[in-house]
C-alpha cells in the first residue's frame, strides 16, 4: 500500500471517529435536555437527601428517594407518565419529602452503595435518618404507584 492511501485511509477512519463522536455527544446532550425538562414538569423540588432528611425530621414525613439519571429512557418515563401525574404527584406533596438522588451528582454512588440500587430509576422510601422502609417496585401505571405509595403509608414500617 503506498503512503498517500495510507494516509487517506487514517485521515478518513479518523473524521469518521470525529463524525461519531459528534454525533453521541450531541444525542447525550439531547437525552439530559429531554430528562431535565420532563422531570421539570413533575413539578417537584429536586432536593438533595440531606437536604430531604433535614426537612424529614422537621415535618416526620418520609423520603421518597429517586435515585434517576437524567439521561435514563426509564427514569423519563418514570418521570412524564408517573410522577407528572395529578394524583401521583399530590400524594408525594402532601405526605412525603422528595428526594432526586442524581446518578451523577456528588453522593450518589454512596447512595447506590448503602441502598443496593444499582438500576435507574429506584425509588426508595426512607425513614427521616435514611433507615430504608421499602423499595417501591417500578411501574408506569400511576394508579398502581399511587396504591404502592399509600401502601408505605398505611404500614407499620413509618
Amino acid at each position: 500500500m503506498n503512503r498517500s492511501r495510507l494516509l487517506k485511509e487514517i485521515l478518513s477512519f479518523a473524521l469518521v471517529i470525529v463524525i461519531g463522536g459528534a454525533l453521541y455527544g450531541g444525542m447525550q446532550l439531547f437525552k439530559d435536555f429531554n430528562g431535565k425538562r420532563a422531570f421539570a414538569k413533575t413539578g417537584l423540588e429536586p432536593l438533595t437527601l440531606a437536604e430531604a432528611q433535614k426537612l424529614s425530621h422537621e415535618t416526620g414525613k418520609p423520603i421518597l428517594a429517586d435515585l434517576s439519571a437524567y439521561w435514563c429512557t426509564f427514569c423519563i418515563k418514570l418521570d412524564r407518565e408517573v410522577l407528572a401525574h395529578p394524583a401521583v404527584n399530590t400524594i408525594i406533596r402532601e405526605h412525603y419529602i422528595f428526594a432526586r438522588v442524581d446518578s451523577e451528582a456528588e453522593g450518589a454512588s454512596e447512595f447506590r452503595h448503602k441502598y443496593q440500587a444499582f438500576t435507574y430509576p429506584t425509588v426508595l422510601a426512607l425513614k427521616p435518618d435514611g433507615e430504608l422502609i421499602t423499595k417501591l417496585p417500578i411501574v408506569y401505571d400511576p394508579e398502581t404507584f399511587s396504591h404502592n405509595l399509600q401502601q408505605v403509608l398505611n404500614s407499620q414500617s413509618l
